[in-house]
């Protein structure tokens, strides 16, 4: 099995303890593919808090071991995925959460935003939904729904935002040579 046949210490300063912490490890870093391979968005640190034993580098580690080791590929995270579980979290509404999908789309896949986050690209696209609908409520309190910081919601924000109006101006720009 890959917990016998594994004896390295998964990285600097770090003393397994036993073979039951390798398989916390390994049995957390599997949930966590399972998870990211379906489209259900979870974190390392969600995952922890159900196993228990196992901790974040712990987890971390076999995970990439597991990948590399089994040539699995998983898919790359949608922020789509990720704004209902926020939503709820946060207590939003429907309404708020189609807002939120409307700003995504909105923005696609621009390059600006590649390598991001997908996670804070959600919860910014759901802060800003929540002005746009007259739901107020706080940076902090989807920040926290969403497991990230506050300073990270509100970079996403200003980026959204500057893209937002980037491709409304190209759009206004086309609408006013067509009338031309």
């Amino acid at each position: 099995s890959i917990a016998d046949s594994h004896d390295a210490n998964p990285g600097d300063g770090f003393a397994l303890d036993s073979g039951a912490t390798v398989l916390d490890g390994i049995v957390a870093a599997t949930i966590y593919i399972a998870c990211k391979d379906t489209g259900t968005p979870r974190s390392i640190h969600e995952i922890q808090d159900v196993i228990g034993n196992a901790d974040r580098k712990n987890i971390a580690y076999y995970y990439k071991f597991l990948l590399r080791e089994m040539k699995i590929h998983v898919p790359l995270p949608v922020p789509s995925n990720s704004i209902s579980r926020i939503a709820d979290k946060a207590h939003l509404s429907e309404r708020t959460v189609r807002k939120a999908l409307e700003i995504l789309a909105q923005v696609g896949d621009n390059a600006l935003l590649s390598g991001k986050n997908p996670v804070s690209l959600a919860a910014a696209s759901l802060y800003l939904a929540t002005i746009e609908t007259s739901e107020y409520t706080t940076q902090l309190r989807i920040a926290i729904a969403a497991d990230v910081s506050t300073v990270t919601v509100r970079k996403r924000c200003l980026e959204i935002i500057q893209l937002v109006k980037e491709s409304n101006s190209q759009l206004l720009a086309k609408s006013m040579e067509k009338t031309q």
